[in-house]
């Protein structure tokens, strides 16, 4: 049963460290940004300590096919947006695309418990079995390639450009604009629904919640 799962998991993390992690599975975020509403959840409910602001809200919308992780003010030094990215990809993604839903979550839970843990130097039971190597190298390497040979390609594009300015001849050289996007965003309105399951969803400690977190898609 992933939802008990869930709620230990949850509240152990809360018992050790007065983090708190709050899951919440919907139909449709409807006309709303995955961001948006992960992070008014955060807000309203007031996840995480009201003192450290520690608080983490995920949601899932099963028919957009998008979900979003929400971190409080205090959360985002522990799980910056990259290692959420990363760890999303890796984990949650393969288990929604087959539609087992209650372990990607679980797993995913099970992750970001672990980076809790090296915060704190503790050890959670319910980190037992977590994919603990499944953001390795290879994830690292994709990661390099996505930030890093856009950047290098235009510093090549300039220092080429730079060439065909100073360089000797009457060559003129005429630049084409090329769009990179490193982050794109969408938010798809779909048919609504007010089925919706939540894990872990009262009795928070009144944390607030800035805007970190990252999200996507499966």
């Amino acid at each position: 049963d992933y939802e008990l799962q869930i709620n230990e998991l949850c509240q152990e993390v809360e018992d050790a460290t007065a983090a708190e992690m709050a899951v919440l599975t919907i139909e449709s975020f409807e006309d709303e940004s995955p961001w948006w509403y992960a992070t008014q959840i955060g807000e309203l409910w007031g996840v995480g300590d009201e003192a450290e602001d520690n608080g983490l809200v995920f949601v899932a919308a099963i028919s957009d096919r998008k979900y979003h992780t929400a971190t409080g003010y205090g959360m985002e030094a522990i799980l910056p947006d990259s290692r959420l990215g990363a760890i999303q990809r890796s984990v949650l993604v393969p288990h929604f695309k087959r539609e087992a839903y209650g372990e990607g979550i679980f797993k995913t839970l099970q992750m970001y418990a672990v980076e809790i843990e090296k915060i704190y130097e503790l050890e959670f039971e319910g980190t037992e079995g977590a994919p603990k190597a499944a953001v390795g190298w290879r994830r690292f390497w994709q990661g390099l390639k996505e930030w890093f040979c856009p950047g290098l390609i235009g510093l090549v594009f300039i220092f080429m450009l730079i060439l065909a300015i100073f360089g000797k001849g009457s060559s003129s050289g005429s630049s084409s604009s090329r769009s990179s996007s490193f982050w794109s965003s969408s938010s798809s309105s779909s048919s609504s629904s007010s089925s919706s399951s939540s894990f872990n969803s009262g009795g928070f400690g009144g944390g607030s919640f800035g805007g970190g977190g990252a999200g996507g898609g499966w």
